[in-house]
Protein backbone atom coordinates (compact mmCIF):
# COMPACT_ATOMS: atom_id res chain seq x y z
CA UNK A 1 0.00 0.00 0.00
CA UNK A 2 1.29 3.04 -1.12
CA UNK A 3 2.17 5.33 1.86
CA UNK A 4 -0.42 8.27 -0.07
CA UNK A 5 -3.18 6.08 0.07
CA UNK A 6 -2.52 4.96 3.64
CA UNK A 7 -1.96 8.33 4.95
CA UNK A 8 -5.18 9.62 3.68
CA UNK A 9 -7.27 7.45 3.31
CA UNK A 10 -6.52 4.71 6.51
CA UNK A 11 -5.02 7.08 8.34
CA UNK A 12 -2.23 5.26 9.14
CA UNK A 13 0.71 3.17 7.77
CA UNK A 14 1.60 1.21 4.46
CA UNK A 15 0.79 -2.50 4.81
CA UNK A 16 1.41 -5.56 2.68
CA UNK A 17 -1.93 -6.21 0.55
CA UNK A 18 -2.34 -8.70 -1.97
CA UNK A 19 -3.23 -9.08 -5.45
CA UNK A 20 -4.93 -11.61 -6.92
CA UNK A 21 -4.87 -12.40 -10.81
CA UNK A 22 -7.40 -14.87 -13.06
CA UNK A 23 -5.36 -17.24 -15.31
CA UNK A 24 -8.59 -17.48 -17.51
CA UNK A 25 -9.38 -14.06 -18.16
CA UNK A 26 -6.24 -11.84 -17.21
CA UNK A 27 -8.03 -9.84 -14.81
CA UNK A 28 -6.29 -8.67 -11.70
CA UNK A 29 -7.39 -7.05 -8.20
CA UNK A 30 -6.61 -6.14 -4.94
CA UNK A 31 -8.36 -8.58 -2.37
CA UNK A 32 -8.21 -5.07 -0.12
CA UNK A 33 -10.39 -2.28 -1.17
CA UNK A 34 -11.42 0.40 0.54
CA UNK A 35 -14.78 1.00 2.86
CA UNK A 36 -16.98 3.97 2.22
CA UNK A 37 -15.15 5.84 4.86
CA UNK A 38 -11.31 5.52 3.62
CA UNK A 39 -12.95 5.83 -0.22
CA UNK A 40 -14.50 9.15 1.41
CA UNK A 41 -11.45 10.53 2.58
CA UNK A 42 -9.58 9.24 -0.53
CA UNK A 43 -11.20 10.97 -3.39
CA UNK A 44 -12.36 14.31 -1.44
CA UNK A 45 -11.46 17.11 -2.81
CA UNK A 46 -10.20 15.06 -5.93
CA UNK A 47 -6.80 16.20 -7.55
CA UNK A 48 -7.60 19.81 -5.78
CA UNK A 49 -4.15 21.08 -4.25
CA UNK A 50 -4.87 19.24 -0.83
CA UNK A 51 -5.09 15.81 -2.88
CA UNK A 52 -1.81 16.99 -4.47
CA UNK A 53 -0.18 18.21 -1.76
CA UNK A 54 -0.88 14.96 -0.12
CA UNK A 55 0.14 12.69 -2.82
CA UNK A 56 3.24 15.01 -4.17
CA UNK A 57 4.67 14.36 -0.13
CA UNK A 58 5.61 10.59 -0.77
CA UNK A 59 5.43 10.14 -4.50
CA UNK A 60 7.89 12.83 -5.71
CA UNK A 61 7.10 11.91 -9.51
CA UNK A 62 3.64 12.88 -9.41
CA UNK A 63 3.80 16.47 -10.14
CA UNK A 64 1.82 19.32 -10.40
CA UNK A 65 1.99 19.19 -14.53
CA UNK A 66 0.47 15.15 -14.29
CA UNK A 67 -2.32 16.39 -11.54
CA UNK A 68 -3.88 19.17 -13.87
CA UNK A 69 -3.10 17.12 -17.40
CA UNK A 70 -5.27 14.55 -16.23
CA UNK A 71 -8.80 16.39 -16.63
CA UNK A 72 -7.06 19.39 -18.85
CA UNK A 73 -9.03 20.76 -22.11
CA UNK A 74 -6.27 19.55 -24.28
CA UNK A 75 -7.13 15.89 -22.58
CA UNK A 76 -10.58 15.68 -22.87
CA UNK A 77 -10.24 16.44 -26.56
CA UNK A 78 -8.14 13.84 -27.03
CA UNK A 79 -10.66 11.58 -24.73
CA UNK A 80 -13.33 12.68 -26.97
CA UNK A 81 -11.98 11.64 -29.87
CA UNK A 82 -11.74 8.33 -28.45
CA UNK A 83 -15.32 7.95 -27.51
CA UNK A 84 -16.65 9.39 -31.42
CA UNK A 85 -14.39 6.33 -32.60
CA UNK A 86 -15.37 3.56 -29.91
CA UNK A 87 -19.57 4.93 -31.45
CA UNK A 88 -18.92 4.91 -34.75
CA UNK A 89 -17.21 1.46 -34.71
CA UNK A 90 -20.34 -0.31 -32.84
CA UNK A 91 -22.44 1.65 -35.42
CA UNK A 92 -20.54 0.06 -38.05
CA UNK A 93 -21.67 -3.09 -36.69
CA UNK A 94 -24.70 -2.71 -35.61
CA UNK A 95 -26.61 -0.01 -36.98
CA UNK A 96 -27.59 3.67 -35.54
CA UNK A 97 -26.84 3.78 -31.96
CA UNK A 98 -30.15 5.59 -29.91
CA UNK A 99 -30.15 9.23 -29.32
CA UNK A 100 -32.07 12.04 -27.23
CA UNK A 101 -30.92 11.90 -23.45
CA UNK A 102 -27.36 10.61 -22.92
CA UNK A 103 -25.72 10.23 -19.08
CA UNK A 104 -22.17 10.12 -17.75
CA UNK A 105 -22.26 7.83 -14.62
CA UNK A 106 -19.02 9.21 -12.23
CA UNK A 107 -18.52 11.61 -15.21
CA UNK A 108 -16.57 14.87 -13.89
CA UNK A 109 -17.68 18.40 -15.48
CA UNK A 110 -19.33 16.58 -18.27
CA UNK A 111 -16.36 16.69 -20.32
CA UNK A 112 -16.79 13.67 -22.41
CA UNK A 113 -20.30 14.68 -23.17
CA UNK A 114 -19.87 18.13 -25.20
CA UNK A 115 -19.44 16.71 -28.68
CA UNK A 116 -22.10 14.14 -28.19
CA UNK A 117 -25.30 14.66 -30.62
CA UNK A 118 -27.95 13.93 -27.95
CA UNK A 119 -30.02 16.94 -27.01
CA UNK A 120 -30.11 16.24 -23.14
CA UNK A 121 -26.92 15.51 -21.57
CA UNK A 122 -26.84 14.81 -17.55
CA UNK A 123 -23.99 14.03 -15.63
CA UNK A 124 -23.88 12.05 -12.13
CA UNK A 125 -21.03 13.10 -9.41
CA UNK A 126 -20.53 12.82 -5.97
CA UNK A 127 -18.32 15.05 -5.86
CA UNK A 128 -20.04 18.42 -5.94
CA UNK A 129 -17.77 19.89 -8.76
CA UNK A 130 -19.47 22.55 -11.15
CA UNK A 131 -20.56 21.19 -14.19
CA UNK A 132 -19.56 22.36 -17.54
CA UNK A 133 -22.60 24.45 -19.09
CA UNK A 134 -23.92 21.78 -21.51
CA UNK A 135 -24.26 19.55 -18.75
CA UNK A 136 -27.08 18.87 -16.35
CA UNK A 137 -26.86 17.21 -12.72
CA UNK A 138 -28.73 13.61 -12.18
CA UNK A 139 -28.93 13.72 -8.57
CA UNK A 140 -31.35 10.59 -8.25
CA UNK A 141 -30.21 7.75 -10.31
CA UNK A 142 -33.60 5.35 -8.85
CA UNK A 143 -35.95 8.42 -10.58
CA UNK A 144 -33.97 8.26 -13.97
CA UNK A 145 -33.75 4.42 -14.03
CA UNK A 146 -34.21 2.82 -17.96
CA UNK A 147 -34.59 6.01 -19.06
CA UNK A 148 -31.51 7.12 -21.31
CA UNK A 149 -30.68 5.89 -24.45
CA UNK A 150 -26.74 6.24 -24.05
CA UNK A 151 -24.97 6.02 -20.35
CA UNK A 152 -21.18 6.35 -19.66
CA UNK A 153 -19.02 4.52 -17.43
CA UNK A 154 -15.30 6.01 -18.00
CA UNK A 155 -12.31 5.22 -15.67
CA UNK A 156 -14.62 4.48 -12.60
CA UNK A 157 -14.49 0.82 -12.52
CA UNK A 158 -10.85 0.28 -11.95
CA UNK A 159 -11.90 2.19 -8.60
CA UNK A 160 -14.57 0.10 -7.09
CA UNK A 161 -14.50 -2.55 -4.76
CA UNK A 162 -17.29 -4.17 -6.81
CA UNK A 163 -16.78 -4.24 -10.56
CA UNK A 164 -20.16 -5.94 -11.24
CA UNK A 165 -22.29 -3.97 -8.76
CA UNK A 166 -21.43 -0.87 -10.18
CA UNK A 167 -21.86 -1.95 -13.92
CA UNK A 168 -25.28 -3.51 -13.27
CA UNK A 169 -25.51 0.22 -11.44
CA UNK A 170 -25.08 1.91 -14.74
CA UNK A 171 -26.83 -0.31 -16.99
CA UNK A 172 -29.87 -0.27 -15.32
CA UNK A 173 -29.97 3.83 -16.07
CA UNK A 174 -30.36 2.53 -19.76
CA UNK A 175 -33.52 1.82 -21.30
CA UNK A 176 -34.03 -1.36 -23.16
CA UNK A 177 -32.13 -1.05 -26.40
CA UNK A 178 -29.78 1.89 -24.89
CA UNK A 179 -26.23 1.80 -25.36
CA UNK A 180 -23.15 1.96 -22.88
CA UNK A 181 -19.73 2.94 -23.38
CA UNK A 182 -17.64 1.75 -20.52
CA UNK A 183 -13.71 2.37 -20.53
CA UNK A 184 -11.32 1.17 -18.19
CA UNK A 185 -7.63 1.72 -18.23
CA UNK A 186 -5.27 -0.54 -20.44
CA UNK A 187 -2.79 -1.67 -16.92
CA UNK A 188 -1.70 -5.24 -17.81
CA UNK A 189 1.82 -5.94 -16.85
CA UNK A 190 4.11 -9.03 -16.06
CA UNK A 191 6.05 -9.72 -13.01
CA UNK A 192 9.58 -11.19 -11.71
CA UNK A 193 8.64 -10.77 -8.47
CA UNK A 194 9.44 -13.49 -6.19
CA UNK A 195 6.39 -16.08 -5.62
CA UNK A 196 4.14 -15.35 -2.52
CA UNK A 197 5.81 -17.02 0.80
CA UNK A 198 7.30 -16.31 3.71
CA UNK A 199 10.25 -14.77 2.67
CA UNK A 200 8.61 -12.31 0.34
CA UNK A 201 6.44 -11.51 2.82
CA UNK A 202 9.55 -11.06 5.18
CA UNK A 203 10.38 -8.59 2.63
CA UNK A 204 7.62 -6.77 2.10
CA UNK A 205 6.83 -5.77 5.71
CA UNK A 206 10.75 -4.86 6.05
CA UNK A 207 9.65 -1.92 3.33
CA UNK A 208 6.63 -0.78 4.92
CA UNK A 209 8.40 -0.33 7.48
CA UNK A 210 10.49 2.57 6.04
CA UNK A 211 8.84 5.28 4.44
CA UNK A 212 11.92 5.86 2.66
CA UNK A 213 12.52 2.52 1.60
CA UNK A 214 9.08 2.34 -0.02
CA UNK A 215 9.39 5.29 -1.39
CA UNK A 216 12.02 4.37 -3.48
CA UNK A 217 11.39 0.75 -3.87
CA UNK A 218 7.83 2.39 -5.23
CA UNK A 219 9.79 5.04 -7.54
CA UNK A 220 11.16 1.88 -9.10
CA UNK A 221 8.33 -0.34 -9.48
CA UNK A 222 6.12 2.04 -10.63
CA UNK A 223 8.27 3.06 -13.14
CA UNK A 224 9.30 -0.23 -14.66
CA UNK A 225 5.64 -1.09 -14.66
CA UNK A 226 3.96 1.94 -16.72
CA UNK A 227 7.10 2.41 -18.97
CA UNK A 228 8.09 -1.19 -19.48
CA UNK A 229 5.26 -3.34 -18.21
CA UNK A 230 7.17 -5.36 -16.20
CA UNK A 231 7.91 -5.69 -11.97
CA UNK A 232 11.08 -6.12 -11.09
CA UNK A 233 11.81 -9.01 -8.51
CA UNK A 234 12.37 -7.08 -5.37
CA UNK A 235 9.65 -4.21 -6.23
CA UNK A 236 5.76 -4.32 -5.80
CA UNK A 237 2.23 -3.29 -7.11
CA UNK A 238 1.66 -0.31 -5.31
CA UNK A 239 -1.98 0.28 -3.64
CA UNK A 240 -3.15 3.56 -4.47
CA UNK A 241 -6.76 4.38 -6.25
CA UNK A 242 -6.87 1.50 -8.99
CA UNK A 243 -7.94 -1.72 -7.21
CA UNK A 244 -9.11 -3.53 -10.59
CA UNK A 245 -7.02 -4.32 -13.72
CA UNK A 246 -8.41 -5.07 -16.71
CA UNK A 247 -8.01 -7.07 -19.83
CA UNK A 248 -9.87 -6.45 -23.03
CA UNK A 249 -11.35 -10.44 -22.19
CA UNK A 250 -12.08 -9.42 -18.37
CA UNK A 251 -14.32 -6.20 -19.12
CA UNK A 252 -16.15 -8.35 -22.10
CA UNK A 253 -17.05 -10.88 -19.50
CA UNK A 254 -18.00 -8.30 -16.94
CA UNK A 255 -20.40 -6.44 -19.83
CA UNK A 256 -22.44 -10.30 -20.10
CA UNK A 257 -22.09 -11.11 -16.53
CA UNK A 258 -24.22 -7.42 -16.12
CA UNK A 259 -26.66 -8.41 -18.92
CA UNK A 260 -25.01 -6.38 -21.04
CA UNK A 261 -24.30 -7.16 -24.86
CA UNK A 262 -20.99 -6.27 -25.83
CA UNK A 263 -20.95 -4.56 -29.58
CA UNK A 264 -17.26 -3.52 -30.11
CA UNK A 265 -13.87 -3.75 -27.51
CA UNK A 266 -10.90 -1.96 -28.54
CA UNK A 267 -7.89 -0.96 -27.34
CA UNK A 268 -7.72 2.77 -27.36
CA UNK A 269 -5.46 5.75 -26.44
CA UNK A 270 -7.82 6.06 -23.54
CA UNK A 271 -7.11 2.27 -22.32
CA UNK A 272 -9.73 -0.31 -22.85
CA UNK A 273 -12.93 1.01 -24.58
CA UNK A 274 -16.19 -1.13 -25.19
CA UNK A 275 -19.60 -0.36 -26.57
CA UNK A 276 -22.45 -2.50 -25.73
CA UNK A 277 -25.91 -2.43 -25.52
CA UNK A 278 -28.44 -3.22 -23.23
CA UNK A 279 -31.59 -5.97 -24.42
CA UNK A 280 -34.91 -5.21 -25.09
CA UNK A 281 -35.48 -8.74 -23.36
CA UNK A 282 -33.75 -8.40 -20.06
CA UNK A 283 -33.39 -12.29 -20.76
CA UNK A 284 -31.58 -11.60 -24.01
CA UNK A 285 -28.46 -10.56 -22.55
CA UNK A 286 -25.80 -13.48 -21.71
CA UNK A 287 -25.19 -14.49 -18.11
CA UNK A 288 -21.55 -16.10 -18.96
Amino acid sequence: MSPFLARRALLGSPEPVELARCAACGHAWSLRGLSDDEAARLYAGYRGDDYFEARHATEFWYTRAINDAIGSDQAMVGRRAVLAAALAAAVDKAGPRPEGRCLDFGGDRGQLLKDLPDADKFVHEVSGVALDPWAQRLESLASEAGRFDLVLNCQVLEHVNDPLAALRETAAMARPGGWLYIEVPDERWRSSCASPGKARARWLRAVAGSIRATVVLDFVSTACRVKLGWTPPLGFWAMREHINFFSPRSLELLARQAGLVPLDIQLTASGISLVASKPADPTGGGTR
